[in-house]
């Protein structure tokens, strides 16, 4: 059974948790192509949200976005290239959040710091978009020698530069146990080779002792997506396939054989 086609964030939100709802055992079968649909899709709508919010604030977007996976950073704006990093685990939030994140790394390509200016500006976009109730003030107190921030009657910090704060209520994937295991399974060299149980590269075999490599996988769901031109596709599982081609060797594989759709 082919991967469901994904054409907007409720969809690929609510296919990311039936994934991820599965039990260990069952994650170690998933095919790698359900997973990766699953991203490459959520590459698409990225897209398509950034490039409408860049037209309608900051004079279009003509860059490129990538996917990194990160325990603490949602997005990463590259101030050079102004090419923009997600984190696939904001599928599992709310699409509130989603959209906080993108604005939030598009109001890089303003400010290159988390200034108050920063938040400032954001916040505003925010409620332009109608994602936050109300605009706040944020203030500079002096206390005892250092200056402490505030937005509206709330201490965020003491450091009018590298303030990190969100204004959309976090919430979803806290209650989601198995959603790092399952973007490892195609994020991490050493995560591919445990799911696999071979010792020598990130290659899977198919039925017929063929190797697969990640790379055509996501190039695959790429095009099934129309994503190519504008995704840089360089997770690390990447550059193992490359590095390691040569290495291979075919009796360190048990034949890959995935429980296709685990309905």
């Amino acid at each position: 059974m082919t991967p469901p086609y994904l054409s907007n964030f409720e969809q690929i939100h609510n296919e990311a948790i039936r994934l991820a709802d599965y039990k260990m055992n069952e994650i170690r079968n998933i095919d790698e192509e359900y997973i990766i649909n699953v991203l490459c899709a959520f590459v698409a709508v990225a897209y398509n949200k950034i490039q409408k919010y860049a037209e309608k604030y900051f004079g279009g977007f003509s860059n490129k976005i990538n996917l990194f996976y990160n325990k603490l950073v949602m997005g990463r704006y590259d101030f050079v290239s102004g090419n923009i990093s997600i984190n696939p685990d904001i599928i599992f939030y709310e699409e509130d959040v989603f959209d906080e994140v993108l604005l939030h790394e598009l109001t890089h390509s303003i400010y290159h710091d988390h200034r108050i200016e920063f938040w400032q500006h954001l916040q505003h976009l925010l409620y332009l978009e109608g994602l936050i109730k109300e605009e706040k003030e944020f203030r500079i107190c002096e206390q005892s020698g250092s200056r402490a921030v505030y937005y509206g009657e709330r201490k965020i910090g003491n450091n009018d530069q590298r303030l990190m704060m969100h204004f959309v209520e976090n919430s979803g994937s806290d209650r989601y146990d198995n959603i790092e295991k399952l973007f490892r399974r195609v994020f991490y060299y050493q995560d591919i080779l445990r799911y696999r149980k071979t010792g020598t590269s990130s290659y899977l075999i198919d039925d017929n002792n063929n190797f697969i490599s990640m790379e055509p996988i996501w190039r695959k769901y790429a095009l099934r997506y129309n994503i190519e031109p504008i995704f840089l596709l360089q997770m690390s599982c990447m550059d193992e396939d490359r590095m390691r081609k040569n290495s291979v060797n075919v009796n360190n594989y048990e034949t890959f054989k995935p429980i296709q759709a685990l309905e």
